[in-house]
C-alpha cells in the first residue's frame, strides 16, 4: 500500500510449532459476522499450548470428539510461571462469553490467521482493539497507519540500520475506531514488542498526580483568580528523551527493506519505560523553563517569581501544572503562560487545549467567577444496569455463573470509580461488595442494580472548590473513623478518613481527599479502631500541610491543623497522662501525642457521632448528607467554632 514490503521468513521452526497449515472452514466466524477482506483467506496452524500470546485469534476441542470452538485470548488468568503457565482468559468468539481455560487440558489448538502466508511471524503480527484485523485493508485504516508512520519520521524516532543478526523485536498494528461530533475517526499506532525484550534492571515508574493534589490545584486557581486549562500532548511516547540502550526492532510490513532493520531512539508505544522516557523528556523541559518540582507530588510543578525560596514568608505562587501521562492541567497568571506554557508548546507538539470548561482525566471541570464546580454527571448517565432477565430461574441466595460474577465485579468497579472520586458516601457500600468477588450471588446482583438505579435518579456529583481568600485564615480539618468488625465477614474493621481545607472567617470549605481502607491489624475495641484512624488522618493532614507549605511557604506552619472524632475514649487517653490497659495502643497513641507536642497538629477534638463527617466511610447505613452538604456547597463549620478548646 505504501513503503517497501517483502515477504518474511518463517520463524515457525524457532518457535517449535508444526507447519501443518490449511485452508479452514471457520463457522463459527460466519456466525459472529466475522469476515475475511475480498480475495483473503483463513488459515490454521497446530501450536502447543506454550505458543499461544495475548490477542491471538484461536479454535481449539477439548476432546478428540468434540466440535471446534473459536476464541480470542484475551489476557493471562494465571502467573507466566508456575503451575497456571497455560491459564488463559478466553473470549468465545461465537456467544461473546468469557471464561479462564486451562490449555493443556485441550486436545488440539490451532491459530488462526489471515491475509498470506500463517506463519509469518506473530512478533509483527496485526491486532486492534477496536477494529479487527480484516478489516486493516480499509482505506480509512491504510490512511491512519500512514498518519502514524508520518509521526515517526517527524519525531525523528528510529534509524534505520543493517540486519547484521542483532537481537530484534517486533512490532504490531493496534487501530481503534471513535466518533466525536458525530464523526467517525480511525486512529492507528505501531507499538512494538517490549515484552519480549529482557527488562529485568530497567526503571519503569512514571508518577501520575495525586488526586488530592488535582483538588489544590482547583483551589489554588480559584483562590487567585487563574484560568484553568487543560491540554494533551499528541502522540506523546513519540516525543520522549532519547533513550540509552540499544533496541532492533522488526519493521512493520509498510516500512520493511530487505536487509534493513530500525534501531529505535526513543521510548516508542510497547516499550516497558515508554511512559518514563516521555515523563523525564517532559519534567525535564519544564525544570528548565524555571518550574519547581513538588518534593512531595513528582507530577506536580510550581512557579514562583525569581529569587522566591522555601523560607519566604510571603511566597506566592505565579503559576502550577499537574501530569497524567500525557494530559496536563495547568493554571496561572500572564508570566507563568509566557515562560512556561508557551516554550513548553514550541518544545513538544500540543494537541487540543481548553479552557474554563472541559473534562479532564474523567472529571468535567467548570470555572464559576468565585469557584470552580467538578463532577462525574456524565459517567453516571452511562452506567448500564446490570441485566437480571436471564436470572429469573435463580434464587435470591444462588450463586451466579461467570458470566454473572463478571457482570458484577465489572458494575461494582464501575461504582468504585464513582465512589472514590465524587461520591464518598458510597465508599463502604462499595467496598462491602467488593468481598464478594467469586461468590456474589442474585441478590448481590440486584443491590448493585438498585444502587445504579438511585445514583442515576439523584441529583448527580457536584463538588465545588471555592476561593479561599486570606492564607492567614485557613484551617486545615481531618475527620478519622472506624467501622469495627463492620465488613460483611463480621471480621475485618474499617478506617475512613476526610481532610478539609476550610477558612474560618469566610466559612469556605473544600473537600481535599478521602479514604475508606481496611485497618492495618485486627483490633477488638473501638478505642484500637479509632486510635488507628487518627493516625492515619494524622498522616493526611502533614502530607497535605507540607504540599501548600511549598506552594505558599513558611505562613502555612502557623495555620491550624484540627484531628476530629467522635470516640469519647480516645479523646480521654490523648489528653491524659494515664496509660490506656490495651498494651499494644500504648506506643501509637504516644505518637499522636508527640504529634500534639510538636504541634504537627494543633487540636483533637472531639464531636457527635451524628457530626461525624466520615461515618460514611465506615458503617454501613451512615448517613453522608452532611459531607455531601459539605462537598456541594463549599461550606463547612466546625462544631464548638474555630476556637482551640483549652485542655484540663
Amino acid at each position: 500500500e505504501f513503503g517497501n514490503s517483502q515477504q518474511r521468513p518463517s520463524v515457525a521452526a524457532s518457535r517449535n510449532v508444526s507447519l501443518d497449515d490449511r485452508e479452514v472452514d471457520c463457522p463459527e466466524f460466519q456466525s459472529a459476522q466475522i469476515q475475511p477482506a475480498a480475495g483473503k483467506t483463513f488459515w490454521s496452524t497446530s501450536i502447543g499450548p506454550n505458543d499461544v500470546r495475548k490477542l491471538d485469534i484461536v479454535r481449539f476441542k477439548r476432546s478428540a470428539d468434540e466440535e471446534w470452538t473459536t476464541g480470542e485470548i484475551l489476557s493471562r488468568a494465571g502467573k507466566s510461571s508456575g503451575k497456571f503457565s497455560n491459564w488463559w482468559n478466553i473470549k468465545d468468539v461465537q456467544s461473546g462469553h468469557q471464561k479462564p481455560e486451562n490449555l493443556e487440558q485441550f486436545a488440539v489448538i490451532e491459530k488462526i490467521t489471515v491475509e498470506g502466508n500463517p506463519m509469518e511471524t506473530e512478533e509483527i503480527a496485526t491486532y486492534a482493539v477496536n477494529i479487527p484485523f480484516w478489516r486493516f485493508h480499509e482505506k480509512e485504516c491504510v490512511e491512519a497507519k500512514r498518519t502514524e508512520l508520518e509521526k515517526f519520521d517527524e519525531f525523528d524516532v528510529y534509524d534505520e540500520v543493517v540486519d547484521e543478526g542483532q537481537k530484534t523485536i517486533g512490532s504490531r498494528w493496534v487501530l481503534t475506531e471513535k466518533f466525536k461530533d458525530g464523526k467517525k475517526c480511525v486512529k492507528a499506532r505501531l507499538c512494538v514488542r517490549g515484552d519480549l525484550e529482557d527488562t529485568q534492571d530497567i526503571r519503569t515508574d512514571s508518577p501520575t498526580v495525586r488526586k488530592g493534589n488535582i483538588n489544590i490545584l482547583l483551589v489554588v486557581a480559584a483562590t487567585e483568580g487563574w484560568t484553568i486549562t487543560t491540554s494533551d500532548v499528541t502522540a506523546a511516547f513519540l516525543q520522549s528523551g532519547q533513550i540509552e540502550r540499544d533496541i532492533f526492532v522488526k519493521p512493520p510490513c509498510e516500512r520493511r527493506v530487505p536487509g534493513m532493520i530500525w534501531k529505535l531512539k526513543k521510548t516508542v508505544y510497547g516499550v516497558k519505560d515508554a511512559s518514563r522516557g516521555f515523563y523525564l523528556n517532559f519534567s525535564g523541559k519544564l525544570l528548565d523553563f524555571g518550574c519547581e518540582k513538588s518534593l512531595l507530588d513528582p507530577a506536580m510543578f510550581l512557579y514562583f517569581k525569581k529569587g522566591a525560596t522555601r523560607d519566604d514568608h510571603t511566597k506566592r505562587p505565579l503559576g502550577m501544572a499537574v501530569t497524567h501521562v500525557d494530559d496536563v492541567l495547568h493554571s496561572g497568571n500572564k508570566e507563568f503562560d509566557e515562560r512556561i506554557m508557551n516554550p513548553l508548546k514550541e518544545a513538544f507538539k500540543f494537541g487540543t487545549e481548553e479552557e474554563t470548561e472541559f473534562r479532564y482525566v474523567g472529571l468535567n471541570m467548570k470555572q464559576m467567577k468565585k469557584a470552580i464546580m467538578v463532577d462525574q454527571n456524565h459517567y453516571v448517565a452511562n452506567l448500564e444496569e446490570p441485566k437480571l432477565d436471564d436470572l429469573s430461574n435463580l434464587k435470591n441466595c444462588d450463586v451466579l455463573n461467570d458470566d454473572g460474577q463478571t457482570e458484577f465485579r465489572s458494575a461494582v468497579a464501575k461504582m468504585s470509580t464513582i465512589a472514590y472520586t465524587t461520591r464518598p458516601d458510597l465508599c463502604f457500600e462499595i467496598k462491602a461488595l467488593s468481598t464478594k468477588y467469586g461468590k456474589a450471588t442474585k441478590s448481590d446482583l440486584r443491590t448493585v442494580k438498585r444502587k445504579i438505579v438511585l445514583l442515576k435518579a439523584e441529583d448527580g456529583s457536584q463538588m465545588k472548590y471555592p476561593n479561599m481568600s486570606n492564607v492567614n485564615d485557613w484551617v486545615l480539618v481531618g475527620f478519622g473513623d472506624a467501622g469495627i468488625k463492620s465488613m460483611p465477614d463480621k471480621m475485618t474493621s474499617i478506617g475512613g478518613m476526610v481532610v478539609l481545607l476550610c477558612n474560618k472567617v469566610t466559612g469556605a470549605a473544600a473537600v481535599l481527599s478521602w479514604r475508606s481502607k481496611k485497618l492495618r491489624r485486627k483490633v477488638i475495641s473501638s478505642l484500637a479502631g479509632e486510635c488507628f484512624a487518627m493516625i492515619g488522618v494524622i498522616g493526611e493532614l502533614v502530607y497535605t500541610k507540607a504540599i501548600l507549605a511549598q506552594i505558599y511557604g513558611q505562613r502555612i506552619k502557623a495555620i491550624k491543623t484540627v484531628v476530629v472524632t467522635d470516640c469519647k475514649n480516645l479523646d480521654e487517653a490523648v489528653h491524659s497522662s494515664s496509660l490506656v490497659e490495651d498494651r499494644w495502643l500504648i506506643t501509637d497513641i504516644a505518637a499522636i501525642k508527640e504529634a500534639l507536642e510538636n504541634k504537627e497538629i494543633t487540636e483533637v477534638r472531639r464531636v457527635p457521632s451524628e457530626r461525624m463527617l466520615a461515618n460514611c466511610l465506615t458503617k454501613a447505613g451512615a448517613s453522608g448528607e452532611e459531607l455531601l452538604t459539605v462537598l456541594r456547597t463549599g461550606r463547612f463549620e466546625i462544631p464548638e467554632g474555630w476556637l482551640t478548646k483549652p485542655r484540663p
